[in-house]
């Protein structure tokens, strides 16, 4: 394996196994009651029907991301098999390219963390579907109204029970709304950077459109005031 090989292996390589294990390994009070948990309470009819929305939009972005990784190797695998390897076999051929598929194990893990993502966010949702008030389901509808077509049924925070759960990528967490303090935001081109503290420091990204329903939860769980 020269040194081009080497190269591309460390920065995909360690990168994801550091995603992986504060994503899958390490999870905190919330992500471990998650694991545990198993749907108990039938849903009512719109959020069945969420719920279904969810699981569709999980599926679609399987199969995208599906494409995305593994389209490059079959278009190898297509052109070595066009010039003339029919005979010795596809396990025989990339034997031969062993060099090229290796760069392929970490997309392979990086398609394990990417899919446990968009199931561990599905189970949480339907797991909060369950738990959470009406009002509680009303704001996650008017969020969703909120967003991109592509990120509808993927919400970047859902407020159940009093609990305010953030969804970042390798993390959800679970924060007491009335412990939120120094809340402050900046606008980005791909949308509005939040920084607060409850009682440790957060920092995530929100749509433009989003930040006025996040904001309305501070001041209902706080005495903050905002202007927006």
């Amino acid at each position: 394996m020269d040194l081009f090989y080497i190269i591309c292996f460390v920065l995909f390589f360690l990168p994801t196994l550091v995603f992986l294990y504060f994503t899958v390994v390490r999870k905190n009070a919330f992500e471990e009651r998650l694991a545990l948990f198993r749907p108990t309470h039938k849903l009512s009819q719109k959020r069945e029907a969420y719920r279904q929305q969810v699981r569709k939009y999980s599926k679609y972005a399987k199969i995208i991301l599906l494409v995305i990784l593994y389209l490059p190797l079959c278009v190898l695998i297509a052109i070595l098999i066009k010039e003339g390897y029919e005979g010795i076999g596809i396990l025989n051929i990339l034997s031969i390219y062993d060099d090229d598929i290796f760069v392929y194990v970490p997309i392979l893990l990086l398609n394990y963390l990417l899919f446990y993502v968009i199931k561990r966010n599905e189970k949480a949702q339907h797991m909060l579907l369950e738990q959470m008030s009406d009002a509680d389901f009303e704001l996650l509808l008017k969020v969703k109204d909120s967003l991109l077509f592509t990120t509808k049924y993927n919400p970047p925070f859902v407020l159940c029970n009093d609990k305010l759960y953030i969804f970042i990528f390798f993390v959800i967490k679970e924060i007491d709304p009335t412990q939120i303090t120094d809340l402050d935001w900046s606008y980005r081109r791909n949308g509005i950077y939040v920084e607060f503290k409850a009682p440790k420091k957060i920092i995530f990204t929100l749509p433009k459109k989003v930040l006025p329903y996040f904001l309305q939860i501070i001041e209902q769980y706080t005495d903050q005031e905002f202007y927006y």
